[in-house]
């Protein structure tokens, strides 16, 4: 759930109050230039308690740049019990979204795996965040990915 989604409920379902219902964002996606303190704002202000943060490295026309790992562990010790973060898996470096590279792993995706891996063991991260193979909504047919089977995008 996102924080404007969190607004909306909180709006229509006044009930869902955040001391009678915690409400997680379970999908948040860390900016470089979004600090700890405005975005535990805007997560009060939403009604969020806990977020769920994996880092964007990947920057868009949108936004200053993407986060890190490690901004996600940061803030999650600046601020303990309302971010659990993420190992992100959206990552410039990996190119396409497709299943060749996970089927027969790359230097660029043995990388990650092992930098994932290390960072799970250590106990402060609690999850991967969207290692896409394959995402039928980013990819049109014959664009990367393998091809698409057509029984299931047009039934």
């Amino acid at each position: 759930m996102s924080l404007l989604a969190a607004s909306c409920v909180k709006a229509v379902a006044p009930h869902a109050e955040p001391e009678k219902l915690a409400i997680i964002d379970g999908h948040g996606h860390l900016n470089g230039d979004m600090p700890a303190e405005a975005l535990v704002a805007l997560m009060d202000r939403a009604g969020v308690s806990r977020m769920v943060l994996m880092a964007r490295y990947y920057a868009s026309a949108r936004d200053a740049g993407s986060g890190s790992d490690e901004q996600a562990l940061d803030y999650s010790r600046k601020y303990p019990g309302r971010f659990v973060p993420f190992v992100a898996g959206q990552r410039t470096s990996l190119g396409q979204r497709n299943r060749s590279r996970w089927l027969k792993p790359d230097g660029v995706a043995e990388n990650l795996l092992s930098e994932a891996e290390h960072k799970l063991r250590s106990g402060e991260y609690y999850g991967l965040g969207e290692f896409i193979i394959r995402h039928y909504d980013y990819q049109a047919h014959g664009q990367g990915g393998g091809e698409v089977d057509i029984r299931w995008t047009h039934p």
